[in-house]
C-alpha cells in the first residue's frame, strides 16, 4: 500500500530531523535556525500526510515517545515488518469506517439539497445550481474548456482550486464534471454538487476520501469546440 509506505518514509525521515533537534550541537554545516525550519516542514509534512489519510486519531504523545526510544537505542515494541503490518491494518479499518460514513452523509445531504428550488438534478443524481447565467454555447462531451473553479467537501474545507484558469478536455475529468460542465453556457458561475459515484467513489484519492460528495463552484469561460455544433 502506497500510503503505508509514504507515511513510514515520512516517520522515518521526521526520526532524524527530531533526532538533530534533540542535540544540543549544531550539525556541521547546519544553523539552528536551519534545523528548526526543516525539523517544523517534516512535521508539517508528516502531519498533513496524516490526516489526508483519515490517521488523525494516532496519539501524537505515543509516537514521539517511539521516535525517542529510537534514538535512545531502547528495545522497541514492534520490528519494522510488524509496525507497516499494523498501520496497513489500521488504515484499512478506517478506510472502510469513513467509506460508511461518508455515504451515509453525502446522501443526506443530496436528500437535503435537492428540496432548494434553485437546485437542478440530473437522472444521474449530479446536481448543479445556476449562480450567474451566462449567454455562451454549451460545450459537447468531447469539447476542451478553460475554467475557474473551486472545489470543497459537503464540510466546506477546500481541496483544491485554480489560482489562474486552467484548461482541460472535458473527457479527461470525473464524470460528474463532464456531465456538470455540458449544462452550462459560457459565462455562467455555478455550483456542481457531484455524488461519490460520479467524483472518485469508494477509491477516494490522498487528498478525498473515499465516498466523498464533491462540490465545486465553477465559471466557464470558454469553450474549445472539437466539431462545430448547433447552439443548445
Amino acid at each position: 500500500m502506497k500510503t503505508v509506505k509514504i507515511l513510514l518514509i515520512a516517520s522515518a525521515v521526521l526520526l532524524l530531523t527530531f533526532g538533530s533537534c534533540t542535540n544540543k550541537k549544531v550539525v556541521e554545516g547546519t544553523t539552528r535556525g536551519q534545523i528548526d525550519s526543516v525539523s517544523y516542514a517534516m512535521g508539517l509534512n508528516l502531519g498533513l500526510s496524516l490526516k489526508h489519510s483519515n490517521m488523525e486519531v494516532i496519539d501524537i504523545g505515543v509516537a514521539m515517545a517511539a521516535v525517542q526510544d529510537v534514538l535512545d537505542g531502547k528495545e522497541l515494541r514492534f520490528d519494522g515488518r510488524e509496525s507497516e503490518g499494523i498501520i496497513r491494518s489500521f488504515m484499512a479499518n478506517r478506510r472502510e469506517f469513513m467509506a460508511k460514513k461518508n455515504l451515509e452523509e453525502g446522501q443526506k445531504f443530496l436528500a437535503e439539497n435537492r428540496k432548494n428550488a434553485d437546485v437542478i438534478e440530473l437522472s444521474s443524481g449530479l446536481q448543479y445550481k445556476i449562480i450567474t447565467q451566462g449567454s455562451g454555447i454549451k460545450p459537447n462531451a468531447e469539447d476542451t474548456v478553460k475554467v475557474n473553479y473551486r472545489g470543497t467537501l459537503i464540510d466546506g474545507s477546500e481541496f483544491d482550486a485554480s489560482d489562474d484558469p486552467v484548461t482541460f478536455p472535458l473527457t479527461g475529468v470525473i464524470v460528474g464534471w463532464t456531465e456538470g460542465l455540458q449544462e452550462l453556457n459560457v459565462g455562467t458561475k455555478a455550483m456542481l454538487y457531484i455524488p461519490a459515484e460520479l467524483a472518485y467513489g469508494e477509491r477516494g484519492t490522498s487528498m478525498i476520501a473515499p465516498n466523498a460528495v464533491l462540490v465545486f463552484e465553477v465559471e466557464l469561460l470558454e469553450v474549445k469546440q472539437t466539431q462545430p455544433t448547433t447552439e443548445k
